[in-house]
């Protein structure tokens, strides 16, 4: 076994894909597949399944995981501790990660008040599925996440940082639509299209949704992992959509869709958690971006001005910043979010 062995299993665990892992990696996708199998035969155990075109760990492959990572992390520490500024400089750079909920407006607006006071730091944010996330920040490629649910890793910590509001929508020709009130049973019994990858993952949406009524099983009839897909599919009439109001609230400002007012009244809402390693000192940059998040926690998203997002690209770029190519449909709804232009 090889560190460079260590690494390649980190990457397709992170990424579920091989493709992936291999690009992430710089190196060709049969390398990458070659290095997984000379560890499964050298412990003489599976520790991937092959599904659809992705990969997903075995029980083995789980424990494993977790003992890479623990070996894993030193050099990645060791790395970053040798490129860090002399002591008493500050990086010019900041890694952070968000869910697709707590990326379309909330960090958004807390990054555009980190760089009045830190302009010649450059940020990187990252957005993705919880568990992809509490990788990064293990392989020490985040410092800080913004997620959806508590991280399964002990060498994470982890604090509450706000409720997200969840809303439930459809066309405003819908049946339900049409309506001024809609009764709770109503909502659950129509055809619903929630995100997630699947039954064997439960997400937050649906958990919250079972937790409603005890009496009433949700009629979910469709998952989608992208809010832009599922958006899609609700406005097409295939459903009521149920998924963070952040992600959906232009489109309902706009008449684009219309939110369902539940009677009687329900809060619909998820704990949100801000993550990061509990073992390493977090860089001077970092530690000022958790202030700024921990003086946040309670309020509520607050627009930020036109003026402040008018030299933003939707290809990825503003000054300071970098956007992954997937954090597109974040941008436009952070956009959207300020209505037309005057």
């Amino acid at each position: 076994m090889t560190f460079k062995q260590l690494r390649i299993f980190s990457a397709a665990a992170r990424f579920g894909n091989i493709t992936r892992a291999s690009q992430e990696l710089h190196v060709s996708q049969p390398a990458v597949s070659k290095q997984l199998k000379l560890l499964e035969e050298e412990y003489q155990t599976r520790l991937f399944l092959r599904v659809g075109r992705g990969v997903e760990l075995t029980d083995a492959g789980r424990a494993f995981l977790r003992n890479a990572n623990a070996l894993l992390a030193p050099l990645e520490d060791l790395k970053q501790n040798l490129s860090e500024p002399r002591p008493g400089t500050k990086a010019n750079y900041l890694a952070i990660g968000g869910s697709h909920g707590s990326s379309a407006l909330f960090l958004p607006k807390l990054l555009f008040a980190f760089r009045k006071t830190h302009p010649h730091v450059a940020v990187t944010l990252r957005t993705n599925q919880t568990r992809v996330l509490e990788q990064l920040i293990l392989s020490s490629q985040l410092e800080l996440a913004v997620v959806s649910r508590r991280p399964r890793s002990p060498n994470i910590a982890a604090e509450p940082c706000r409720e997200e509001k969840f809303v439930a929508f459809c066309r405003p020709n819908h049946p339900l639509g049409k309506k001024r009130l809609v009764a709770l049973p109503e909502v659950l019994q129509s055809p619903l299209v929630i995100r997630g990858g699947g039954k064997r993952n439960r997400g937050t949406t649906e958990t919250l949704l079972n937790e409603l009524d005890p009496a009433i099983r949700p009629n979910i009839v469709m998952r989608a992992e992208s809010p832009v897909a599922l958006k899609s599919i609700v406005q097409n009439g295939m459903g009521v959509g149920v998924m963070l109001e952040d992600l959906v609230y232009a489109d309902i400002r706009d008449g684009k869709f219309k939110a369902l007012r539940l009677s009687p009244p329900i809060k619909l809402v998820a704990r949100s958690f801000l993550i990061y390693r509990s073992e390493r000192q977090l860089s001077a940059n970092a530690q000022d971006f958790l202030a700024l998040l921990r003086r946040s926690r309670g309020l509520d998203v607050q627009r930020v001005s036109k003026w402040q997002i008018a030299n933003l690209s939707l290809g990825g770029k503003m000054a300071g910043f970098s956007f992954l190519p997937d954090l597109n449909f974040i941008l436009q709804t952070f956009l959207e979010s300020f209505g037309p232009a005057a």
